[in-house]
């Protein structure tokens, strides 16, 4: 069988966490990698099973809202009748429900006012002050909320992991670069990080893939300083160009992204899966201090799909970093060959010594000395 009747499609569902807007590396920009072609992921299955799995939810799901158990008490007291019934543990939501409906503080008189209006969207902040008010006035009814938390990322992980079961699926992601690496020639955050994604994306898959099916979360960018709205165009270039880093010359898969999803009721449910991996992924991975095996370790517990793949019987790290561990793997690239041959000090070791989060550093060390090696030659 001749290399090309193995190559794959791969579907490639792109959601972010955190603002981008504080260059403090807290933000992420994260895929789910689904092993199938778009069209065999038909998105009102997938819909069907996440509502079946969280009924008790508004739709779409979003994990800065159900993380919190005050959205958990709103939903609830905006529910009627049998809708009611989904619900755990609902004879506790009832207790905190007459908790706010007597309450006088300004949350509460807020929330019943949106309540009576289910027309109207729940504002993100409204959740945060209410869950504010409960955690100190009711700090024990508050456990109820945490289990309907934990409920759902528990549902959620599972469905990950009937997808991974079905299809076979990876994550990639990449954290944005702390202000004390960035590259000034990038002024965008978001944009810097989705592409340093991406050259994670080719460096894995470059030479088993035939197509590649985008699915991503619209959002607001800034080009040169200019707003604009992300579009398919700007993905497919930003493809060509982390392709064309990570093997220069090489004609890139064909990859057909679609107008950006606006994360309303239409939105695709892989966007909802990949919103719960890059929230999950945000936190740990901010951390300074926590290496990279032991960072592997807690994301597999949370997010169930793997963050390594293997190249040449190698396990790689599918988990970047923009700034300068992303500088440091493109050094390798350039450099690489050279250093078989050569005593010459490797070139972007001062990179890696540039580092600021420990995990970064050695996921790159991990790339660098197999981008070094002879059998890291091809991928260079």
């Amino acid at each position: 069988m001749d290399q090309s009747s193995r190559r794959r499609d791969l579907t490639l569902f792109v959601d972010e966490s955190g603002s981008f807007e504080d260059a403090d590396g807290t933000s992420c920009v994260v895929g789910i990698v689904v092993e199938a072609p778009l069209r065999a992921l038909p998105p009102r299955c997938l819909e069907e099973a996440l509502k079946n799995d969280v009924p008790w939810l508004p739709w779409p799901l979003h994990a800065s809202f159900y993380n919190l158990g005050a959205y958990h008490l709103i939903s609830w007291m905006r529910a009627k009748g049998k809708q009611r019934s989904v619900f755990p543990l609902g004879d506790k939501l009832g207790h905190l429900e007459n908790l706010v409906l007597q309450s006088r503080d300004e949350p509460s008189r807020d929330v019943r006012k949106i309540v009576a209006r289910p027309d109207v969207v729940v504002p993100y902040e409204l959740v945060c002050r209410l869950q504010r008010s409960l955690e100190q006035t009711a700090p024990d009814a508050m456990l109820a909320l945490r289990t309907c938390v934990d409920l759902v990322e528990d549902r959620l992980r599972k469905r990950l992991g009937a997808l991974s079961a079905e299809t076979k699926a990876f994550v990639v992601a990449a954290a944005a670069a702390p202000d004390s690496e960035r590259d000034s020639r990038e002024p965008d955050l978001y944009l810097s990080a989705l592409a340093a994604m991406l050259e994670r994306l080719a460096s894995l898959v470059l030479e088993m893939t035939r197509e590649i099916w985008p699915v991503i979360a619209v959002r607001g960018v800034s080009m040169g300083g200019t707003p604009r709205l992300l579009d398919a165009s700007l993905v497919g270039r930003l493809w060509t160009e982390a392709v064309r880093t990570v093997v220069p010359g090489t004609p890139p898969p064909m990859m057909w992204p679609a107008k950006p999803d606006r994360y309303d009721a239409r939105v695709h449910p892989g966007l909802v899966l990949a919103d719960f991996v890059a929230n999950r992924l945000r936190g740990p991975l901010s951390s300074k201090r926590t290496g990279w095996q032991a960072l592997r370790g807690t994301l597999a517990t949370s997010v169930v799909l793997p963050v390594s793949l293997p190249l040449d019987g190698i396990e790689l790290p599918s988990v970047a970093a923009d700034g300068a561990a992303r500088q440091a793997v493109r050094l390798a690239r350039t450099y690489g060959a050279t250093q078989q041959t050569t005593s010459q000090t490797s070139p972007w070791l001062g990179e890696l010594e540039r580092c600021t989060r420990a995990w970064a550093r050695e996921q790159a060390t991990a790339w660098t000395t197999f981008l070094s090696s002879a059998s890291g030659g091809q991928y260079r």
